[in-house]
């Protein structure tokens, strides 16, 4: 029995360090994380009181400074507490939408003659401009 007993304090001791080692982990995050930008601390408190996974949104961000910088993250950040926006995947999108290229438009090319409309518009009536002359 004491056997038994011991091993399950070392299984309650072993999940309590795993806890503790997690909390650590999420402070460490969390102060990384409010030093994005100024918004950050803002998109935080929002993130923890729309999210129950916040920690796993908080590290998908952090993750994010391998491929952005951090000033380009806390843009990103700004604008999202901006539109109450609060996930990283948010985040992840408004990142690559201003990374990818914004092309303009080009004309319209009609392939088919009969896609092209006939259209005449009549003569416009330019009088009612004219200023009386007296």
């Amino acid at each position: 029995m004491t056997g038994e007993i011991n091993l399950r304090s070392y299984k309650a001791r072993c999940e309590q360090l795993k806890k503790r080692f997690r909390q650590v982990k999420f402070l460490k995050d969390s102060k990384s994380f409010l030093q994005l930008g100024p918004d950050a601390e803002a998109f935080y408190h929002g993130l923890h009181e729309r999210r129950l996974n916040a920690p796993t949104h908080l590290r998908k961000i952090l993750a994010l400074e391998g491929v952005y910088t951090r000033q380009q993250i806390g843009e990103a950040l700004s604008d999202a507490h901006r539109m109450s926006a609060y996930s990283s995947e948010c985040i992840i999108n408004l990142l690559g939408q201003r990374e990818r290229p914004q092309h303009e438009p080009g004309p319209l090319h009609l392939t088919r003659p009969g896609d092209q409309l006939d259209i005449e518009t009549p003569q416009a009536d330019l009088s009612i401009y004219e200023t009386p002359n007296h």
